[in-house]
Parts: structure tokens; sequence; C-alpha cells
């Protein structure tokens, strides 16, 4: 097998392998998505695939398009299951980063077009920061290590490094990296709250 063929398979399973307990944490009532969040990372999942399938990436653009498929159920999920804490703020983010997608389908640069992608990607995580710094609790940490490992992967196994196929992972695996970490720092100060 070839060495990026295995990577883009190792990454394929990390990334879907991350929505188990994700989803089982939905269900279970410990893991509150914030719709805003969902909502913007279903737009910019699907703006990096399309990125790297343009830029000759190969097959990790499989892996977002089956991620943009998976973060729209979670965006639906959400209204039954998700968190109510919406903040003006949180309100705010979402209205930029939606004028910003706007903006996105006028660029005739494609390389503007990954950076404002990645750039309404970063303003997605808004809503899920601060509901999470005062409810750490109420992400699966497990599911977000998994996000860290499988765009490492993705990264490893692209056919082409440029900027429209590399651009997109190393915003969002650093990230992916301070949630969690905020999360467990969090963690030690905020109680595990009681299911009922």
């Amino acid at each position: 097998m070839e060495l990026k063929t295995l990577f883009f398979a190792i990454a394929f399973l990390l990334v879907f392998a991350a929505y188990v307990p994700y989803f089982r944490g939905i269900f279970k009532g410990e893991t509150k998505p914030h719709a805003y969040t969902w909502l913007i990372w279903t737009i910019t999942t699907a703006i990096g695939a399309a990125g790297v399938w343009y830029g000759g990436g190969g097959l990790p653009a499989i892996t977002f398009a089956g991620s943009a498929l998976m973060t729209l159920v979670i965006f639906f999920l959400s209204f039954k299951y998700g968190t109510k804490n919406i903040t003006r703020s949180d309100t705010i983010a979402l209205l930029v980063a939606l004028v910003a997608v706007f903006i996105w389908v006028g660029l005739d640069n494609p390389l503007w077009s990954v950076i404002v992608g990645v750039s309404i990607d970063i303003i997605g995580y808004w809503p899920s920061v601060r509901k999470s710094f005062f409810e750490p609790w109420s992400e699966s940490m497990s599911a977000w290590i998994l996000w860290i490992a499988g765009p490492m992967f993705s990264l490893l196994a692209l056919e082409a490094y440029n900027p429209f196929t590399t651009l997109y992972y190393g915003p969002i695996i650093a990230i992916n990296i301070l949630f969690v970490l905020m999360c467990l720092v969090r963690r030690k100060v905020v109680p595990k709250p009681i299911q009922s």
C-alpha cells in the first residue's frame, strides 16, 4: 500500500471515529453542541472539501466531504440536544461568518477564497469556545483528540502541497489543540455536572 493511501486511511478512520463518542455524548445528554458553531462548520467544511479537491489534494477531499455531512447532522441535532446558552456575541459571530461566506462566493482569487474560508471556520469556534469555557464538560474530549489526529494524517496524505491544500489544516489542528487544553484546564475548576 502506498504511504499516502495509508495516511489517508488512518485520517479517514480517525476523523469518523471521533463522531462515535460525540454522537454518543449527544444522545446521553453529556455533549451539548452549539448550533451556530456547527452551522458555520458545515459551510466551511464543504468549502474545505472543494478547496482540497480543486487544489489537487486527492483523497483527503473525501474526508472533508464526509465531515461536512456529519457536521450538518450535528447541526440538526443541536436544535434538540444542543446548548441553549446562546449569547449576543455568538449571534454576532454567526452573522460575521455568514457575511464572510457571501464575500467568499464573490471572490475570484482562489487563494483568497481559501483564506476567507479558514477565517470563517475560526470565527465558528467562538460560540463553542465561549460556551465550553463555562461548561467544559459539555464537549467530548475523546472526539476532539481524534479531530486533532485525523487532520494531522490528512496533511500527510495530501498528494499536492500548496496553499490551496495545506492552508486549512494548520489553523484547525492548532485551534483544536487549544480548545482541548482549555476544556481540560477548565474542568479542574468547574465541577462535572451530575446527570439526572
